[in-house]
């Protein structure tokens, strides 16, 4: 038993040399994928510039939880009344909730211009169907009633409640100013940090009264981009902050909160004439906007075919100086007027 003991002792102290031999320090034995895989947001699948804990426990890039969030609301407590998953009431109040949705993503959505308007930037977001459910809330949160959402991780019910994970953030500029993580995830992570600095940096010109940042900084305020939360109430104060300065932009997305009521007290003749002015100054968002109200009428406009036409015509001809319409619809634009123009050939 004793020269068993001795024979165990010899090994032990023999594979000791051969592992410290053979095997690298611990800080380099890491490496450096499995400490992405462990880092990544699980929604971007890439390394979080701006990370945040929710109430799952997980790591979330800000603004990618927030929009997880916004696109997978948790309505009502399910079997809490007729109105749970599945009840006519549901299907009701659904189709409140997602006019509100396409309100935000599209820019506004008019019945009584029977299609859509741009808006103030024509947001086109991926939308979930909501889920419903109580999984993992107590009593007293459904008494409050607070915000909540399913997880994406666990598809068990949350707050909306995020903090920021700063020791995550610390870590993952600490491995790669290292080189521990290196490659296409860190470039992402680099162009991500470049990009929130441009963010903070045209927030604060904003704070300070710079005009040439006013209208950007807005449209984030009004879509919740870049992490901030939907608030449209001071996205118009800053468009119009911008449009009382003579701004293109600004003028153009404070006349369509103004006409459509969006984050202010509607007032049709004033944002009437505010994209009017916008248009002359070489706008194309206000120039659609302007061919989407004479092409369906608006409250007070009547349909004008011919001046939707020519409206349109001004979108996709390249003479709007003033470029802040996107490509979807600049499309759009062509697809109206080619019909709009097909029907006066066939009416003439």
């Amino acid at each position: 038993l004793d020269n068993n003991n001795d024979d165990d002792d010899d090994d032990d102290d023999n594979s000791g040399d051969e592992s410290t031999a053979k095997r690298p320090r611990a800080k380099h034995h890491v490496g450096g994928d499995f400490v992405v895989k462990e880092l990544l947001c699980p929604i971007t699948r890439e390394l979080p510039v701006d990370p945040v804990t929710a109430e799952d426990g997980c790591t979330y890039e800000r603004a990618a939880i927030k929009k997880h969030f916004f696109a997978n609301p948790v309505t009502e407590p399910t079997g809490s009344s007729p109105t749970s998953a599945g009840g006519t009431g549901a299907a009701i109040g659904m189709y409140e909730y997602w006019r509100s949705v396409l309100d935000y993503v599209l820019g506004g959505f008019s019945s009584r211009l029977g299609g859509f308007s741009v808006g103030v930037g024509g947001e086109r977001l991926e939308q979930q169907p909501p889920q419903r459910g109580n999984v993992g809330l107590n009593e007293d949160d459904l008494k409050r009633n607070l915000p909540r959402a399913r997880s994406p991780m666990t598809q068990q019910i949350i707050g909306q409640t995020i903090l920021p994970a700063i020791h995550v953030r610390n870590t993952i500029r600490h491995l790669i100013e290292n080189d521990v993580i290196h490659g296409d995830y860190a470039d992402a992570w680099k162009k991500g940090m470049e990009t929130k600095q441009m963010v903070e940096d045209y927030v604060k010109r904003a704070d300070e009264g710079d005009i040439s940042v006013m209208w950007e900084v807005g449209q984030w305020h009004f879509h919740g981009r870049h992490g901030f939360d939907v608030d449209k109430k001071l996205g118009f104060q800053l468009f119009k902050k911008a449009a009382d300065a003579n701004d293109p932009k600004g003028m153009a997305s404070a006349g369509s909160c103004l006409v459509e009521g969006w984050g202010t007290t509607p007032n049709i003749c004033e944002g009437f004439l505010l994209s009017g002015i916008a248009a002359g100054l070489g706008s194309d968002l206000a120039t659609w906007n302007l061919a989407c109200w004479f092409h369906f009428g608006h409250v007070t406009v009547e349909a004008d075919r011919e001046k939707a036409m020519y409206y349109y015509s001004k979108v996709i001809d390249g003479s709007c100086s003033v470029q802040h319409l996107n490509e979807y619809l600049k499309s759009n634009a062509k697809t109206r007027l080619a019909k709009l123009q097909a029907r006066a050939l066939s009416t003439a």
